[in-house]
């Protein structure tokens, strides 16, 4: 993938930005903590202005003297109360939550640290921005802090360990302030650019939180692996195990987390399976801490599944298993390349190799053989299989995006190949 630059212009008010400001200040009281000036001394807004939704227009013209975020303030912001009170919330209606915080020392430990956290101006912004962006709540920055303290805590963190992962995990997603809110609508098929746009946020965040704040580096440094992976299959900067930090790798699963715990129905089973179904994807020991939250005499409830639910799965599993198969077949035929596009085709290989050992591992091809099992046997196997599907599907989907990433910089003979694997991978 083509690494993003590893500068930012904080002294440019980015667009997307100071429309999250304006969004922000339509439900709460923004207002410059300072004078915003602009590169030339020029005064643009006054100390004690209230923002609205012209800030637009007299700010992006302009280069400023200092980051735009170093001037601003929220009144009734995000804090560490209302984190709490979310995070009591979550606790009752997700089950695992409590689970997590399985011994009553990890459970006080974790609701201190969150009482106790320092969340900055800036950072009261930032969240702020955030949680408004996401559905008007704090629901997703509190189950990361939750998630990420309860598996910090379960590693032996000391307070101030915990303190940093709180912070990290509160604005881990911040870089997505500043990238067009489109590219993150569900269901938007992404071109290589705009995915170019969404791989970039780590990255982002990393260096709005160094350029606007004084926090510890772990901080900054753990935002900018948090979709990274062991493997090596992560971004934006294909970082392999050694290279991840403690924090970074707590952060990468509590980002993978998030997503099955926000999801109804046999949570404990489904976010079990997702951090270990491709091996070697997150880190063992916290597969191995996530496993032992599954105890051996749990029963799974499949009373509300059918065999056609069951059915549609299995449907699903075959049109993978042949979406590998014909990435296989593009993937032989293809000319063998030097320098960067063979260590390309390399990598896509080993990828497609690897997701389809994960399918036949699993059990699954003995469910696509029809015949093999009974309907009730069906349904029982649905879930695992449905979310091992779920899981394969959006890493095809992302490596797809990789490889349209990666190709752009080959020259036009080179490519054709890889467009036929692309059209393989994204097959419906």
């Amino acid at each position: 993938m083509t690494e993003q630059s590893d500068v930012l212009d904080l002294t440019q008010p980015n667009a997307h930005y100071v429309k999250n400001v304006e969004a922000l200040a339509l439900t709460h009281e923004v207002v410059a903590c300072e004078d915003v000036f602009d590169a030339r001394g020029i005064k643009l807004v006054a100390k004690g202005a209230r923002v609205d939704q012209r800030l637009h227009e007299r700010l992006l013209l302009f280069k400023l003297s200092q980051p735009l975020e170093a001037s601003l303030s929220v009144s009734d912001g995000l804090t560490p109360a209302k984190l709490v009170a979310e995070v009591e919330m979550l606790l009752d209606k997700i089950p695992l939550l409590a689970t997590l915080l399985k011994s009553a020392s990890v459970r006080s430990e974790v609701m201190s640290t969150i009482r106790g956290m320092q969340i900055g101006r800036i950072s009261t912004m930032l969240a702020s921005m955030a949680s408004t962006s996401k559905d008007g709540t704090h629901n997703h920055m509190a189950l990361a802090v939750v998630i990420s303290l309860g598996l910090g805590a379960q590693f032996g963190m000391d307070s101030a360990q915990l303190q940093n992962l709180a912070i990290a995990a509160l604005l881990h997603d911040v870089g997505e302030l500043y990238i067009n809110p489109e590219f993150r609508q569900r269901g938007r098929a992404l071109t290589p650019e705009e995915w170019k746009h969404i791989a970039a946020h780590p990255r982002i965040g990393q260096m709005v939180i160094e350029g606007t704040m004084s926090l510890s580096k772990s901080i900054s440094t753990a935002i900018a692996e948090h979709h990274e992976r062991p493997n090596g299959f992560g971004y934006p900067k294909l970082l392999g195990a050694k290279d991840i930090s403690t924090m970074g790798n707590i952060l990468l699963v509590t980002e993978a987390l998030c997503g099955v715990f926000s999801k109804d129905g046999h949570v404990r089973e489904r976010a079990c399976l997702a951090i270990k179904v491709v091996p070697g994807e997150y880190p063992k020991e916290i597969v191995s801490l996530f496993s032992t939250l599954s105890k051996p005499d749990d029963k799974v409830d499949f009373s509300s599944q059918t065999a056609t639910c069951a059915e549609d799965v299995i449907i699903r599993a075959k049109r993978i298993d042949s979406i590998l198969s014909d990435t296989l077949v593009q993937i032989e035929q293809q000319v063998k390349l030097a320098g960067g596009a063979a260590r390309l085709q390399d990598r896509i290989l080993e990828r497609v190799l690897m997701l389809r050992r994960t399918m036949h591992s699993t059990g699954i091809s003995e469910c696509m053989n029809n015949g093999t099992l009974s309907s009730n046997d069906l349904v029982c196997l649905s879930l695992e299989i449905e979310t091992i599907i779920f899981e394969i599907e959006w890493r095809l989907r992302e490596l797809a995006r990789q490889v349209s990433l990666a190709m752009g910089e080959f020259p036009a003979d080179q490519r054709k190949g890889f467009e036929c694997i692309i059209a393989a991978l994204s097959s419906d």
